[in-house]
């Protein structure tokens, strides 16, 4: 060993009146290459080893800050050291790339700067008083798990859950600074947001599917599909087209919003629909983010603009191979980039709709069916008026309905005059003729909507008027007789006229608890006998009472 190797030697150089040198204590290793602190203890003081060992526990100190500082640095957590104040003086690398800040960029801002542009879960500002690390700094406690959006500067929105906890000094129950941790979800945040908007597309098409089940009124299935959609997609307007024959088409339903025009009933023509026969629409969905850069032809681009439409997503409504029309997204207040699953999700109410108009196109052909069976059940097939049934469906409604609204009705009861005798002369196909013409006659006559003319049995017709008093009754009276003499239809066996007549039985009654239909019928049809007894070819009236009390 050489003299510089010896630690007394280095001890001697280095000690003198209390004081001494750490880095002349100092000396290499050859073998392991570390600096050892060489101490010859008889020349070291009480005095000199307490500078030792506080020189010592300082170089492990930063040793350990160093190994700290390592392992902050390779956490894959965004740390980041804010004193009492707010302001950042220390951050990770991790910090950086989560929020897409240099250091220097961070340093000395605070979590009330505002250009954070921090905001919470529902979109809504997040202001910075309420961040974790200024609540840990003002009330001493830690924040765990709290979500916030944060803008970076590219644009991007990054997702980060928070942690905060205090730094004290000790003995002090005031933090002096706080270390905050954050952990980027925004991988997880856009999972959450896919999950819920495929559950909200899924709930969407099964609400307007059950509806399609429970009812057949089509209006209310497209009216209720636009809103929906055009609130599900924060949109401009959504509207449903139908094409003509001739390929121009008519706006049917439409759900906009306000500020923008509506096109519900417009007429359009689509001249490259036109041109292409519907081959453009029917490759399936067709989605347009920005008319101005979608290469439209000039006359396209026209329509659209006079729309007021800057980006539109369409799919087709099939019936069959057949083309009904079409489910359009209009966006009007800017471009917009359309995302596959809301081509999807068009995709799939047009399928629902096709099932919607489908089953309400054959409903009303359903519908017409039967109104042609009723009407063959309320039509008398050789004068085609009203039949017996329908005389006596009408007879009971309007009872109903004036027993409420104590008004009067009146019924005539009418009966062609010697109409035996007229078959007898003429023969039956000749009386057949006859029961038309006089049916004719009644129905030429009765104009009211809410009155009716029925063949009330063999040569009988009855006539039912609502809300109308004897008078009135008269005066309908009197213009059958007219339209009937006009007929002139040869009569010969007749002891009345050469030409056929009829005798009129007329009543009026107001409906009340005592009474029933019958009571208005055997009315009238006691007043036809007086016509008939009095000589024929005349009307008679009934003397009884307007109506009958308890």
């Amino acid at each position: 060993m050489t003299t510089c190797d010896r630690p007394e030697v280095i001890a001697e150089k280095t000690v003198s009146a209390n004081k001494i040198s750490v880095a002349d204590l100092r000396a290499f290793d050859p073998i392991t290459g570390n600096t050892m602190i060489l101490v010859n203890e008889k020349d070291v003081t009480k005095e000199q080893t307490a500078v030792l060992e506080r020189q010592r526990a300082e170089d492990e100190l930063r040793s350990s800050e160093q190994r700290y500082r390592s392992v902050i640095a390779a956490m894959a957590e965004g740390i980041v050291l804010q004193q009492a104040d707010g302001s950042i003086t220390a951050c990770n690398e991790s910090a950086e790339r989560i929020l897409g800040l240099t250091t220097d960029q961070m340093m000395g801002r605070t979590s009330t700067d505002g250009r954070w542009r921090a905001i919470h879960e529902d979109g809504s500002p997040f202001p910075g008083e309420t961040h974790p690390a200024i609540v840990t700094l003002q009330t001493g406690q830690p924040q765990f798990n709290v979500i916030m959006g944060v803008h970076k500067p590219d644009g991007n929105l990054t997702w980060i859950s928070i942690n905060s906890q205090p730094l004290f000094q000790p003995d002090e129950l005031i933090p002096y600074a706080v270390v905050t941790s954050f952990t980027d979800i925004t991988d997880r945040k856009l999972a959450q947001q896919a999950l819920r908007k495929q559950l909200e597309q899924e709930r969407m098409v099964y609400t307007i599917a059950q509806r399609i089940r429970q009812t057949l009124d089509l209006d209310k299935i497209l009216n209720t599909t636009v809103a929906e959609v055009r609130e599900f997609l924060q949109t401009d307007r959504v509207i449903i087209y139908r094409f003509n024959p001739d390929c121009s088409g008519v706006v049917v339903t439409e759900s906009v919003a306000s500020g923008w025009q509506s096109l519900l009933n417009m007429e359009i023509t689509d001249n490259y629909f036109v041109e292409t026969q519907g081959q453009f629409y029917q490759q399936g969905a067709k989605a347009i983010s920005d008319i101005y850069t979608a290469g439209l032809t000039p006359s396209h681009l026209e329509l659209l603009q006079q729309l007021q439409v800057r980006a539109k997503l369409v799919v087709t409504i099939l019936q069959g191979n057949k083309l009904w029309g079409l489910l359009v997204v209009h966006h009007c207040r800017a471009e917009r980039e359309w995302q596959p699953w809301e081509s999807e999700l068009l995709q799939q109410l047009a399928t629902q709709l096709a099932i919607a108009i489908q089953q309400s196109e054959l409903y009303q052909q359903l519908q017409l069916a039967n109104q042609k069976l009723q009407n063959l059940a309320m039509v008398d097939q050789l004068t085609q008026i009203a039949n017996r049934r329908c005389f006596d469906s009408k007879l009971d409604y309007v009872w109903r309905h004036f027993l409420r609204e104590q008004g009067c009705v009146s019924l005539l009861l009418c009966d062609i005059d010697y109409f035996k005798r007229y078959n007898d002369t003429y023969g039956h196909a000749a009386g057949d003729d006859c029961l038309r013409l006089v049916a004719q006659a009644f129905q030429q006559t009765v104009k009211r909507s809410t009155d009716l003319a029925a063949r009330y049995g063999g040569e009988e017709f009855a006539v039912i008027l609502p809300n109308t008093d004897s008078e009135g009754a008269t005066q309908v009276a009197q213009e059958i007789h007219q339209a009937i003499q006009h007929l002139s239809i040869p009569h010969n066996a007749s002891d009345v006229k050469p030409y056929v007549t009829l005798s009129i039985g007329i009543t009026t009654l107001i409906p009340t608890s005592t009474m029933v239909p019958l009571n208005l019928i055997e009315a009238a049809d006691q007043a036809l006998y007086q016509a008939k007894a009095q000589g024929r070819n005349r009307s008679f009236v009934s003397k009884i009472p307007i109506s009958i009390e308890d």
